[in-house]
């Protein structure tokens, strides 16, 4: 009895592996598709996808958006500051320790055919490992790619495919990326149809029916004009379908938080300033640094200072400045060393007398860049390892010897510091949010004034450090009644999503030495095969697997302690029952309407039977 029970076991254990190796995934990658373009554009067979799935049309790539940086992202699972590629010549970058994610598919399982065809030759020539890649293809035209894809799912068994599609980036660079260029959708419509022709080849191979296929469509980058080096929505909200049996339907937009701007502290022009007193917690000798503030203005005379602790009367003088530029529209970053060496970042435009969210991250010996509402502004990749401490106080309003003849007029909400360089997409994900523990960086915060006492000369700081400041020359306290509109895109998908999307559904283990920066929506998926069928029995019926009220079942061969289940896709328990009649239903009419799973199982000998379902 004990041998029947291992064997049946075995049985059992066999067709899960023989199963989970008949995930597949196919990964389309659309060069330079605008969110905005690509709901415009007639695309029926890329809709039908995205029916069946989870779908953003604001999902967010990230600066810079060429497409070097893009695939490299995409691939890899990780952003640019990780793996290293800022533009398409690829020096340097830091691909060996942020490979192609078909290396770790390889080490799991060598045995998983993988392909990467493509119309943009660097994609296989500099991100794809050559040594691991099953099939590397590179084609002059996406007809071609397209062909080539059909040709490898019609005549071999791929376990996960990358294509690269190229034309609708040609025709954004031709006639210009916008929803409204009549060519440039023509060219997305073009791409659906290859899709519906790879999708025809898909759905005719011999064993399609035990496969269980997710289906990835992504893009680089969008644009604007011609282009595509911007660092806003137009290049940023891209498309992003994740479509799969396996996956609940979801269209996921970014959300607006509406932030009311009360409490808040008025500086005049006139000098009027705040003092937080000379701290060693923010004189960052040699370290990396971050600083926030969010400010509402209508201009200013001269490069007034926003906030700093340095004599501006010179960019190399020691200390740093947010101050803003001779135009009196934007703003710019700049540190000195007190000698020879200064670094200078240009910022946004902020003089439209609405609420904005600015920022500088330093990074000593990376990339440095300014940030505004969400975006990146400008980069510097020059380094600045030198001493920049001053010994000034630090002043919001003024420069740090508080005698600058020009001084900010606007107003001034929450202050954040920290003394680390914060991550572009850290920066992003708490542009709307107020700082708490779960803040990736919390212990380096070393100051944070929320500005909201409304009464009074002493602003509080809520860090560890308790460096309060002082309201000084007549900076005041006013209700601005106006709303701070914020884009919390933290929910939206990512480029960075699509590698830990792949290895979940692919049952693949995820090491977490390989610091992805994305989230799976795949995570959770039951890895227990989605079509087991018989090991014990041969007549058992599930009918209809598409219901909103019941699910029936028919056994053959009634046994003892028999039960049937229902599981969701996460691989939780739903319902247990016994077994007691050859026929009989499970009533689903009180669940939400998803994918599920039964499962008719024998205590003695184990599982025998599962069923994919669909509650409506």
């Amino acid at each position: 009895m004990k041998f029947l029970i291992h064997l049946l076991l075995f049985l059992a254990s066999t067709i899960i592996l023989s199963a989970q190796n008949n995930r597949k995934t196919l990964i389309i990658g659309i060069d330079g598709v605008r969110g905005d373009a690509a709901i415009a554009a007639n695309t029926p067979n890329m809709d039908a996808l995205a029916a069946n799935g989870i779908t953003s049309y604001e999902a967010q790539t990230l600066p810079v958006t060429y497409s070097g940086p893009g695939w490299s992202t995409i691939l890899t699972g990780v952003w640019m500051d990780k793996h290293g590629v800022r533009d398409n010549v690829f020096i340097p970058n830091n691909l060996i320790e942020y490979p192609h994610f078909f290396q770790y598919v390889k080490s799991a399982n060598p045995d998983l055919y993988t392909a990467s065809i493509v119309h943009w030759s660097p994609i296989n020539i500099l991100i794809a490992p050559l040594t691991q890649t099953d099939a590397l293809e590179t084609y002059d035209s996406d007809a071609a790619v397209r062909d080539a894809c059909i040709n490898l799912l019609n005549n071999e068994d791929p376990d996960i495919t990358f294509i690269h599609l190229d034309d609708v980036d040609h025709a954004g660079h031709s006639s210009g990326f916008s929803p409204s260029n009549l060519e440039y959708l023509e060219a997305i419509e073009t791409i659906d149809n290859h899709v519906g022709q790879i999708m025809t080849a898909l759905e005719n191979r011999p064993n399609y029916s035990n496969e269980e296929w997710l289906i990835i469509l992504c893009t680089d980058h969008g644009g604007i004009g011609t282009g595509h080096g911007c660092n806003e929505a137009a290049c940023q909200d891209i498309f992003y379908v994740a479509s799969s049996n396996l996956i609940n339907n979801e269209v996921i937009e970014k959300t607006i938080v509406d932030i009311n701007m009360t409490n808040i502290i008025n500086l005049d022009g006139n000098d009027s300033y705040i003092e937080i007193a000379d701290a060693p917690q923010h004189n960052f000798n040699e370290k990396n640094f971050t600083v926030e503030i969010k400010l509402k203005t209508n201009g200013w005379s001269s490069d007034a200072p926003i906030i700093s602790n340095k004599d501006w009367d010179s960019g190399f003088n020691s200390g740093f400045i947010i101050a803003g530029n001779t135009n009196g529209s934007s703003w710019k970053f700049n540190m000195g060393d007190g000698l020879l060496t200064r670094m200078d970042i240009e910022g946004g435009t902020i003089n439209d007398n609405a609420w904005h969210h600015i920022a500088v991250s330093v990074d000593r010996t990376g990339a440095s860049f300014t940030w505004q509402d969400g975006y990146i502004q400008e980069f510097n990749t020059s380094g600045f390892i030198l001493d920049s401490d001053s010994n000034f106080p630090l002043i919001i309003g003024q420069d740090g010897t508080t005698n600058y003849p020009s001084s900010f007029n606007g107003l001034i909400s929450e202050i954040r510091i920290w003394d680390t360089n914060l991550r572009n997409i850290t920066l992003n994900e708490w542009n709307c949010k107020n700082i708490d523990v779960s803040h990736p960086n919390y212990s380096n915060l070393v100051g944070l004034w929320k500005l909201d006492e409304g009464t009074g000369t002493l602003i509080n700081d809520l860090s560890s450090y308790s460096q309060n400041g002082t309201l000084m020359n007549n900076a005041s306290w006013e209700i601005d009644n106006t709303i701070y509109s914020c884009s919390d895109y933290t929910q939206v998908p990512h480029n960075t999503d699509i590698v830990p999307t792949v290895l979940d559904f692919m049952c693949i283990d995820i090491d977490e030495n390989w610091s992805f920066d994305g989230t799976s929506a795949a995570e959770g998926i039951n890895c227990i095969s989605t079509s087991i069928h018989e090991v014990l029995s041969k007549d058992v019926h599930i009918y209809p697997t598409i219901s909103k009220d019941e699910i029936s079942y028919e056994i053959g061969d009634l046994q003892t302690n028999m039960s049937i289940q229902l599981y969701n896709t996460r691989g939780q328990l739903i319902t247990n029952q016994s077994i007691t009649n050859n026929r009989g239903a499970i009533n689903i009419g009180h669940y939400t309407s998803g994918i599920y799973f039964i499962v008719i199982s024998n205590k003695e000998n184990g599982l025998f039977y599962r069923e994919k379902i669909i509650k409506l």
